[in-house]
C-alpha cells in the first residue's frame, strides 16, 4: 500500500512538473511574441511618421504650384485688380 501511495505522490509530481514546464515554455513563447510585436509597433510608427511628412510635402501648394507650370504647362492667369464702387444707391 505504501509503494501505491509512494508512486501516485510521484505521479502527481511528475504530473505538476509537465504542467510547469508548459506554462513555463509558453510563457517565454509569449515574450518572444511580444517583443517582435513591439519592435513591428517602432517600425509601423516611423513608417507612418515617414508617410505623414510625404503627405505634407506632397500638398504643399508650392509644389502643386510648379508641378502645374512644369509639369503641366498651365500658366499663372493675369492679375485683375477690382475697384469696389460705391454709390449713394448701395447705402
Amino acid at each position: 500500500m505504501n509503494i501505491k501511495k509512494a508512486l501516485m505522490i510521484l505521479l502527481f509530481f511528475v504530473f505538476l512538473a509537465a504542467v510547469h514546464l508548459l506554462i513555463y515554455t509558453q510563457n517565454i513563447n509569449l515574450k518572444y511574441e511580444n517583443e517582435s510585436l513591439k519592435r513591428k509597433h517602432i517600425k509601423l510608427h516611423s513608417e507612418n511618421r515617414n508617410l505623414r511628412a510625404e503627405v505634407e510635402r506632397k500638398k504643399s501648394l508650392g509644389r502643386i504650384e510648379d508641378i502645374a507650370i512644369k509639369k503641366l504647362h498651365m500658366i499663372r492667369p493675369n492679375k485683375i485688380n477690382y475697384v469696389k464702387m460705391v454709390t449713394e444707391e448701395s447705402n
